[in-house]
């Protein structure tokens, strides 16, 4: 039997090579590189991803249009052919090139390459780590992988490309198109992918002579190497009796086809490691894509019918149709927002289990939504029969992340409320932090994608329709599923700016309500009693005020007398053009009004001022003049109450939207209204800290907050307790000053067990005889004995439970809808 050595046969005509596995930034799984979305070959960066082949760069990113160099040549090969862990575990050693010293990252890679014959220098004792590198000599590399000989097949000499590329396509490499494209890290991925899936090879007989230098090789047989002559483990290409290089280095890696489909509905080839979903390939080209809104009676004529059924003369039968990884029932046709796609079932010819459109049918009825990404399969052997497969894009902000667990083997997720759905989802991922928003795709009822969606800020609008705005010289569209602040309604005056987030194709697919172009307002709060003289402005006369500046500090110019503006008054500032180092205080005209209750869950402050996410807040918390504090946006500003005296907000409004507010919040206490008032503190053992700014101590403790692992900043003389508190009164420099036990008692009814037999197996908990259901979005937070955060897995809460402390959190007693789920003690 004939033994198919790890080692590479090909010796490089050039030895230069490329590599995508710098080791850099390791991560499990395609989908976590930052710049995701901007892969084309997104297969093949899945599968060598998920093989450990890639990583990324330090910044976490995979960098699909970067350039190549010798050193990642080295390392990518090494990966390839050894295996990540062996790779990696190569002893670190001076090379014999001068410039990569032992100490160079890819020196043991280069090493290895070296001994093997794998990589040349250039002669002069150099190797030039950082030299780039073109298709033609990844792919020539690859072809060694695979075993072929340069000398075999005559590749050599000054047309050594031509050959090269001659035998790349033959051999599944590469194609013409990837050898005379621009190369990139994107496009060298899918070379190694197909070299996955393609055939080894050797060679029996011949002979070599050298002839001045030159080796000359003759007789060899190029052969592919067989099932026969080696244990056939027939996963990448079932049934062809041959070897392809991933069976041979990577035998857990498999491919299933034959009828099946991806999470979404596609014709699909399906990528697994070890049993593990990790990529999917369609088997199929569509005829037809769509990402734009459609009428039926356009994708009738796109798709060209022009079979007979029955008495009608053309028609076009959709046999499945697909939407979010859900197969639509045969008379239902494609839900959308903006209408059902107006297709009828039938009975004719036979055709009673599909969808059928026909010509003149609600030819101009709504058929596909604006942003919708639909596919048109040919059925085979079915003329004018087609599989429709239709996802959404949809807009998600992270709500909460859930750190990953080392004991339980949980993976780092993040909590994503959907918006447009109103559902909240988890999602495995290593990128993403509380507050981003993040373009997601759902089959059935799982996200299956996240990436960062593109952020337009701040942008004034010059015009407007019901489908579309233009901005800065650029009409957006809709996605059919925005989500919208403004009801398609803008102002396109006076400094008003806004802010979108795009999906994919560039649709808005949610926008941020108006902000002000000029955020410069300050707001005074006094000056110098009595003007003084300058002397270098003979008799003129100046004042020194006080003001509270954007960011909330407070800060002091010079005005001249004529200048001297308002106490207690908002103003924009700005350079006194005649007197330097003075400012002038430019009048504005606030909007009062008497505000009875704060709250971040309402984004009315009081009437005639809505806030929201921009605005900012500038809240005087202590009787002391000098003390503000300052928050930007609603959902951050603690919530007050006042029981007398009764504050007036001073706004700065804008198209209905304040820009900036001014609250005396000395006169109330912190609401106690809010359920983000709730906390789960997790030790009394704080970290003691100084605010040097306001000159005084306090503590931070490790905390539960918002279903996130955080710490909490509270007053020094503050006493707390292990345990789910709640938060009533804030100090003057914003932390939390009083808790108190959280009772059963509006708006919570609380269901406190201790020292129990609890059992949690999702979605039931069992308290001793009582059971609960867990709404399967609803997060469980557990805190073992290490005090590591878990959330919401099955794994979470296994087995038994005799100590410690459950909070079962429900709206109400009379209709308990679970909130949360606290627990404290040991994991058993």
């Amino acid at each position: 039997m004939r033994t198919l050595k790890k080692a590479l046969s090909l010796v490089l005509v050039l030895a230069m090579v490329l590599s995508l596995g710098v080791s850099a930034f390791a991560v499990e799984k395609a989908a976590d590189f930052s710049d995701y979305n901007k892969v084309t070959n997104k297969e093949a960066v899945d599968v060598l991803t998920a093989i450990g082949v890639i990583n990324g760069n330090t910044d976490g990113s995979f960098g699909p249009d970067g350039n190549f160099t010798r050193a990642q040549a080295a390392t990518m090969i090494s990966y390839l052919t050894l295996g990540t862990t062996v790779a990696n575990a190569l002893p670190a050693s001076a090379t014999q090139f001068n410039d990569v010293p032992a100490t160079h990252w890819a020196a043991k890679y280069v090493q290895y390459c070296a001994s093997q014959g794998i990589i040349n220098g250039y002669g002069d004792g150099k190797f030039g780590p950082d030299d780039k590198l073109t298709a033609n000599q990844w792919a020539l590399m690859l072809l060694g992988a695979l075993g072929y000989k340069a000398a075999n097949e005559n590749i050599g000499g000054a047309g050594w490309e031509i050959a090269t590329t001659r035998l790349a396509i033959t051999a599944g490499v590469a194609s013409a198109e990837d050898l005379t494209a621009n190369f990139n890290r994107d496009l060298a991925a899918k070379m190694a992918f197909k070299t996955l899936q393609a055939d080894l090879v050797y060679y029996e007989g011949g002979s070599n002579i050298n002839i001045n230098g030159a080796t000359i090789s003759s007789g060899a047989v190029r052969k592919n190497v067989e099932s026969t002559d080696l244990v056939s483990k027939d996963n990448i290409k079932s049934g062809d009796n041959k070897i392809q290089f991933a069976e041979q280095h990577f035998p857990k890696l498999t491919i299933a086809g034959n009828g099946t489909t991806d999470v979404f509905g596609r014709p699909a080839n399906n990528w697994k490691l070890d049993g593990k979903d990790i990529a999917s390939s369609t088997t199929s080209t569509p005829v037809k894509t769509y990402t734009t809104a459609q009428k039926e009676n356009a994708i009738f004529n796109d798709l060209g019918a022009n079979g007979i059924i029955g008495s009608v003369a053309k028609y076009v039968v959709m046999d499945e149709i697909w939407m979010d990884g859900v197969k639509v029932a045969e008379s239902e046709g494609i839900p959308g927002h903006d209408g059902q796609f107006q297709a009828t079932a039938t009975s004719n010819a036979g055709y009673a289990e599909s969808v059928v459109i026909r010509k003149g049918d609600n030819s101009n009825a709504a058929g596909l939504g604006q942003g919708v990404i639909c596919e048109i399969f040919a059925v085979a052997d079915k003329p004018n029969h087609y599989i429709m497969v239709c996802h959404n894009e949809y807009i998600a902000k992270v709500t909460g992340v859930t750190k990953a667990n080392a004991t339980t083997g949980a993976e780092r997720k993040v909590t994503l409320n959907v918006e447009d759905l109103n559902t909240t989802k988890n999602f495995e991922t290593n990128s993403f932090e509380k507050n981003d928003y993040v373009l997601v795709t759902i089959a059935n009822g799982e996200v299956k994608t996240a990436v960062a969606a593109e952020k337009v800020e701040n942008v004034a609008i010059t015009s407007y329709t019901g489908t579309a705005v233009t901005a800065a010289g650029t009409t957006y569209n809709y996605n059919q599923n925005a989500v919208l602040d403004n009801d398609k309604t803008y102002t396109l005056s006076g400094g008003a700016t806004y802010t979108f987030y795009l999906d994919s194709m560039g649709n808005i697919v949610k926008e941020e309500s108006y902000t002000a172009a000029n955020s410069n307002y300050v707001y005074v709060l006094g000056m110098s009693l009595d003007a003084q003289g300058d002397t270098g402005l003979g008799e003129a006369q100046y004042r020194n005020v006080r003001y509270i500046d954007p960011t909330g500090k407070i800060s002091t110019t010079k005005v001249t007398e004529a200048g001297k503006p308002t106490a207690n008054t908002w103003y924009t500032l700005s350079e006194d053009t005649q007197r330097e180092g003075y400012n002038k205080f430019n009048a504005v005209t606030p909007t009062d009004a008497e505000v009875t209750t704060l709250s971040k869950n309402s984004p009315t402050v009081a009437t005639g001022i809505v806030a929201n996410a921009n605005t900012t807040f500038v809240l005087k918390t202590k009787a002391d003049p000098e003390t503000y504090s300052v928050y930007t946006g609603i959902t951050n500003v603690p919530g007050y109450t006042w029981n007398s005296s009764k504050p007036t907000a001073k706004a700065i409004v804008k198209n209905g939207y304040a820009v900036v507010v001014y609250i005396d919040v000395t006169g109330g206490t912190a609401s106690s209204s809010s359920a983000d008032k709730l906390v789960y503190l997790l030790s009394t053992n704080p970290t003691t800290l100084y605010d040097a700014e306001n000159k005084v101590n306090y503590k931070q403790y490790s905390a539960i907050v918002d279903g996130t692992a955080t710490t909490i900043d509270v007053n020094a003389d503050t006493v707390v307790s292990v345990g789910l508190l709640k938060v009533t009164s804030y100090d003057s420099y914003g932390r939390v000053s009083t808790v108190s036990a959280v009772t059963d008692a509006a708006p919570y009814a609380i269901v406190e067990v201790a020292d129990k037999a609890v059992t949690y197996s999702e979605p039931v908990l069992k308290i001793d005889a009582a059971t609960y259901t867990v709404p399967t979005d609803v997060p469980v937070y557990a805190i073992d004995a290490n005090r590591d955060v878990t959330n919401g897995d099955a794994t979470t809460l296994t087995g038994d439970h005799v100590s410690g402390k459950f909070y079962i959190v429900m709206t109400s007693a009379t209709n308990p809808t679970i909130t949360a789920v606290y627990f404290d003690g040991t994991i058993g």
